[in-house]
């Protein structure tokens, strides 16, 4: 605690490294007013952890402007690697930042500009502090601006956690996952959460991924959001959000792979009670061609707000599936381009449903889903939403984004075919929507 570490120079660790030689697991931890800086290596610019324990975070801590350089050169900010259990990697960060910068920022690597997991790794970050998120921002790399996660047994979670501003030229925007690895941004309100995790003081806050950019020479690329890269025989590797607040990312599309072959490895991007919206730069929401084993699903989402273009907001040949949301982009194709193995759709607010023909699909409507203010970025649903009361409550998750509850009724709308609300937020009973003539017997 209360350390400098900065302006070193190393082959692995440039400010920190940590290695398991024995049968005992080595630990580190790193508390209040630590500052790793500026530090360079070939991997882990700023700490390098190898089958041993880390836990960095407190206030007034952070991991800053550290640097790795050449080809598959790996975390800006921290790497971490193991081997299978017991000499699994662990790590643990929490809150933290600095200056008004997160825990993890401004580093610059090849691969996981803030963060590098390579296999035999579990790295999970979470807040401790309500007014201080633990976040990644302003880092750069090639692949993963913010995280990069490989092997067949890498693992990033991160609970009520930011994930701003970072930039690369391939799904280098946000998280890059491959090769087997899994990554999940998840709130306080989902199980398994650490005991002394937090949400933010101040509501959507926490739990984004925002003002990521994926782009070469000025150019969009893909991924802005997330880039799979799975080669023939792989692993499946696997993307999760859930009740994430997902705006204001630039890119050609959010969610790409890099795999042209049908006989590419399965992915998998799972989407529930989340907002994908105001995303001006970003023509697409999904481009994926890695074959029919691939799944896209998106639950309980509210979609709206990309780019005015001529490409369809899926691009897929893998299953695609839609329930409980709502996709309001007048003017644009749902899916096009390559022809997805399954569509799967039921419950949903469209502003277009010919890619969604009846009677196939079930509940499917189409009109303006009347957001109470979607031009000041209130996507939540007005009084005289067509979406109210729309969905079943089959596991359906206790809150909606705001953390208020699920399966509100609202008394003078019927259920169709249930109480639940389409998309990411659920409608308060607040007699609105009533009929409040006879509501007190005319006095």
């Amino acid at each position: 605690s209360a350390s400098l570490i900065a302006d070193n120079v190393a082959v692995a660790g440039g400010g920190i490294a940590v290695f398991r030689q024995g049968d005992v697991m080595p630990m580190l931890f790193v508390g209040d007013d630590v500052r790793i800086e500026n530090n360079s290596a070939t991997n882990g610019g700023g700490i390098y952890v190898w089958s041993a324990y880390l836990r960095i975070g407190g206030s007034g801590t952070i991991v800053r402007a550290n640097h790795v350089s050449g080809d598959d050169a790996g975390g800006g900010g921290i790497a971490v690697l193991g081997s299978d259990p017991p000499r699994q990697a662990l790590v643990e960060i929490v809150s933290g930042g600095a200056d008004g910068a997160g825990i993890i920022s401004a580093n610059h690597a090849e691969l996981g500009g803030g963060l590098y997991l390579g296999n035999g790794s579990t790295v999970q970050l979470y807040t401790t502090d309500p007014t201080q998120p633990v976040r990644l921002d302003h880092n750069d790399a090639l692949l993963g601006g913010a995280v990069f996660v490989s092997g067949t047994t890498g693992d990033a979670s991160i609970v009520e956690g930011v994930i701003d501003s970072n930039t690369s030229s391939l799904g280098g925007a946000a998280v890059v996952a491959w090769d087997g690895g899994r990554f999940t941004m998840r709130s306080l309100t989902a199980t398994g959460v650490p005991a002394d995790a937090v949400t933010c003081e101040t509501p959507g806050a926490c739990n984004r991924v925002s003002g990521n950019v994926a782009a070469s020479v000025a150019a969009p690329m893909p991924g802005a959001i997330a880039l799979l890269d799975n080669g023939i025989g792989a692993s499946r590797s696997e993307v999760h959000f859930q009740s994430t607040h997902l705006l204001g990312n630039s890119g050609s599309s959010l969610f790409a792979d890099r795999c042209r072959s049908a006989n590419c490895a399965p992915l998998l991007v799972e989407i529930g009670n989340s907002r994908i919206v105001a995303n001006p730069g970003a023509a697409r929401l999904l481009e994926m061609g890695s074959g029919s084993g691939s799944h896209f699903g998106c639950d309980l989402c509210t979609i709206a707000g990309f780019a005015a273009s001529s490409e369809p907001l899926f691009d897929t040949n893998g299953e695609l599936i839609l329930s409980r949301s709502i996709l309001w982009q007048p003017g644009r194709d749902i899916i096009g381009g390559r022809t997805p193995s399954y569509v799967g759709a039921d419950s949903l607010q469209l502003h277009d449903r010919a890619d969604f023909p009846s009677p196939a699909f079930q509940n499917i409507e189409v009109g303006d889903p009347r957001f109470v203010a979607p031009e000041t970025g209130d996507f939540r649903l007005g009084v005289n939403s067509p979406a109210l009361d729309r969905a079943d409550v089959s596991a359906l998750p206790p809150f909606d984004l705001d953390g208020h509850a699920r399966a509100v009724d609202q008394p003078a709308v019927p259920d169709r075919p249930g109480v639940a609300d389409l998309g990411a937020y659920e409608r308060a009973d607040d007699g609105a929507s009533s009929d409040t003539v006879f509501a007190n017997g005319f006095d």
